[in-house]
């Protein structure tokens, strides 16, 4: 039940902004679009500043406690930190959207908010992902009805942004606060100052999780930024609806190697999982080469044109194959193996290496960077999973 409750969560969590896409498209047209893509992303990268790498690290303290009283100080202690990190993030988003005259970014505001009470490492803990699950379908289908019905009376695009929003903090604080009256954190004991002394020396180990969950999260957020310098708005629209077709490819991609670090301490079978690697990159490699043959048919249904300047965006569908090898490896070969530096090393690699590539593309301009705006895709997914085969063979052989 846990399991399949994490997994529909993540399904969920792909499948509703698609769904929202033709509906947004054909009631504000495809540049708002594109600034509605451009302002989450954005706010986006506000809401990494909030978590600040917590919630990874948080799952990993949460798996070692037993004790009630300790259960309590971590989610006191965790949503004050992202409470704090609120507080100092929201008057700068604030700030950014009267500077720039982008006021989406102000009714995105409820993102930062749900990130302050993100429940998913609490609400696994408990056993409760199945809770998670269905307060996500809750707040989704909610953005959805309310979308629905404000493209019918022709919304404008600030009135749709918080109302995506509105569904995301409604999903959050229903799984939220099922977790915290199901441990009683306003009753009991608290332990005192040593049960608190043991939380302030886990925030001392944070940094790793900050650093691995932050690059990874303005990896994704960088190209959209980029292509609204370097291109323009139809060209951020085309781009975003892209990628979350390649994340909802990685998704399924991403929960099969998180599990192949579980399998590998089970059965320790080598030939095993290189041939399931081979037949899962295989399987992958003919969804790619689908999409991109199909990439105007998809982008068409969403109500957007492929111009043929930015047709190269379809090769962006098969950077799921270097994506799903380096999560392959670094899970199995790193992270098995206790080399946690070494896979937070490897997503440094990739993220100076992929930020390269988008620079030159930001100083060539014009239709003939687009190329080199794909191509930072594959170097860094490819860099990053050379760096953790490297290092994971080399442990091996010693």
């Amino acid at each position: 039940m846990d399991a399949a409750g994490a997994i529909a969560t993540n399904i969920l969590a792909v499948a509703f902004p698609l769904l929202t896409i033709p509906w947004i498209v054909g009631g504000c047209g495809v540049e708002q679009y594109g600034i509605l893509a451009l302002s989450q992303a954005i706010t986006a990268v506000a809401a990494i500043f909030v978590e600040g790498g917590s919630n990874a690290a948080s799952n990993v303290r949460y798996a070692s406690l037993v004790q009630p009283v300790l259960i309590r100080v971590v989610i006191v202690s965790h949503t004050s930190f992202k409470l704090v990190n609120f507080l100092f993030t929201l008057p700068v988003l604030i700030g950014v959207a009267y500077l720039t005259s982008n006021f989406i970014l102000i009714s995105l505001l409820p993102i930062l908010l749900a990130e302050v009470f993100q429940p998913y490492a609490l609400c696994a803990r408990l056993g409760f992902s199945h809770i998670v699950a269905m307060s996500t379908f809750g707040g989704r289908l909610l953005s959805l009805i309310l979308v629905y019905f404000s493209t019918v009376r022709g919304d404008g695009i600030q009135i749709l942004a918080f109302e995506l929003a509105l569904g995301l903090l409604v999903a959050n604080l229903i799984a939220y606060m099922y977790g915290v009256f199901s441990i009683g954190v306003w009753g009991g004991q608290w332990g005192g100052k040593r049960a608190v002394i043991r939380y302030i020396s886990f925030w001392k180990r944070i940094k790793w999780f900050g650093v691995s969950r932050g690059l990874g999260a303005i990896k994704e957020r960088m190209a959209i930024l980029f292509s609204a310098v370097i291109f323009d708005t139809v060209a951020v629209a085309i781009l975003d609806v892209v990628l979350k077709i390649v994340n909802a490819i990685n998704s399924p991609l991403f929960i099969v190697s998180n599990h192949f670090l579980l399998w590998a301490n089970r059965i320790n079978d080598e030939v095993f999982f290189k041939w399931l690697s081979f037949w899962l990159i295989l399987a992958s490699c003919s969804t790619a080469v689908v999409l991109s043959f199909l990439s105007a048919e998809l982008l068409g249904y969403f109500g957007i044109d492929l111009l043929a300047e930015y047709e190269p965006f379809s090769f962006i569908y098969f950077s799921v194959i270097p994506t799903f090898i380096s999560a392959v490896v670094g899970n199995y070969y790193l992270l098995k193996n206790g080399l946690v530096r070494r896979f937070v090393e490897s997503g440094v690699v990739g993220f100076f290496v992929y930020m390269t590539f988008l620079l030159v593309s930001f100083l060539l301009g014009g239709a003939g960077s687009v190329m080199f705006f794909v191509i930072a895709f594959f170097a860094g997914q490819i860099s990053e999973g050379v760096y953790r085969l490297f290092f994971g063979w080399k442990y091996v052989a010693r």
